[in-house]
């Protein structure tokens, strides 16, 4: 691996190890809902609310996760692999990689 390869690489292997050890904290406990979740997760990764759009976006992909990962909508809150990869695509989100 040369120079971009190498660090996409290692930047990837680490956000997904942030991303995996997230969701398994937040299913053990953080959220009450749906909605709570997301709003928790936008402030830690992103400083701010999700938008009204965003929090459709978001209910939307959510569940949508929740079907890849054959999870009930009732034990949604409590299924790290839902909220791994969520995690994984706020780290994607362009405020979180670039400082302004």
């Amino acid at each position: 691996l040369h120079g971009q390869e190498f660090y996409k690489s290692i930047t990837n292997a680490y956000t997904n190890a942030i991303g995996a050890a997230w969701g398994e904290r937040l299913a053990a406990g953080e959220g009450h809902s749906v909605e709570s979740r997301v709003e928790y997760m936008y402030l830690k990764a992103l400083g701010r609310l999700p938008t009204d759009g965003e929090r459709k976006d978001a209910r939307v992909y959510v569940a949508d996760l929740a079907e890849d990962a054959a999870t009930e909508h009732d034990a949604v809150l409590q299924t790290p692999e839902v909220w791994s990869r969520f995690a994984h695509a706020l780290f994607n989100f362009k405020e979180f990689l670039y400082v302004r």
